[in-house]
This record gives structure tokens, sequence and C-alpha cells, in this order.
């Protein structure tokens, strides 16, 4: 992740030391800025892509397909987003929806997770779906 804070004073690259701080040092836009510092400083706050995100983030129309190992069937979903969480965990949201119903449902996937269960084809979602059920008989 690239870092968005530098060293020095806040108080003083925000040129607020010309005024007499109404909030004796400690507005919320300093602790704001104290913050972010802090978990820029810590290294398990690093962001990590997995190395096939790239491409299933590329995908025409932004549609990939979702192997279940829990159903053995494969669903078509849509990327919707992806978004940190305050650990700079990195999630993506898609929309899929049931085969039964038909049903739209949205769910956030951890993107690691993501990048064991999406695939960019159909075949090879079903595939992998077939050798899971070889490595379980």
């Amino acid at each position: 992740m690239e870092r968005l804070t530098f060293d020095g004073n806040f108080c003083d690259i925000a040129q607020c030391r010309t005024i007499t701080c109404p909030y004796n040092n400690s507005c919320t836009q300093k602790q704001v800025w104290e913050r972010l510092k802090m978990y820029e400083d810590k290294s398990p706050y690093t962001l990590e892509i997995p190395m096939q995100l790239p491409k299933l983030l590329k995908a025409p129309n932004r549609i990939v397909y979702i192997a279940s190992p829990l159903d053995k069937h494969v669903y078509t979903a849509t990327l919707e987003s992806a978004y940190l969480d305050r650990y700079c965990r990195l999630y993506i949201k898609i929309r899929w929806t049931e085969p039964e119903d038909e049903k739209v449902n949205i769910s956030s996937i951890r993107a690691d997770a993501f990048c064991r269960i999406a695939f960019s084809t159909k075949e090879e979602a079903e595939n992998e779906l077939r050798k899971g059920a070889d490595e379980d008989a």
C-alpha cells in the first residue's frame, strides 16, 4: 500500500501553528493523521494481493465463475467492487444468483479465498469441482 503520511508534525503541515489551538493540540484532524501514520508504520498492515486476482478482475463483462465445493455447483457471479477492511485486508464484493429461484445475492469474500474458488471460465470451475470430487473418492 502506498504511504499517505510522511514524517513531520501535523500542525506544521496544516499550518495551524500560527493561531492558538482551540483544541489543545488534540483536534480530530491531527488524531486521524496520527492514527493513519500508526497503521502505516506497522508491518502487519501491508496489503497482499494474490497473484490470480488481476486476471480475475479483468474478466470480460466482470463475470467470473465460482466453484462451490460444498454443494458441488458452479455459480455465475458479477464482480461489484473491491475494498479494504480496517485491518487492510482486501475483500471482493460479488453479485450472484441461485440457479433454482433466481434470487440475487451479494457477498463479500476475502481476496485470498476468492482466488481459490473463482475462475475466469465455466470450464475451469467445473474441472476444479471434478478434481475435488476425485480427491474425495
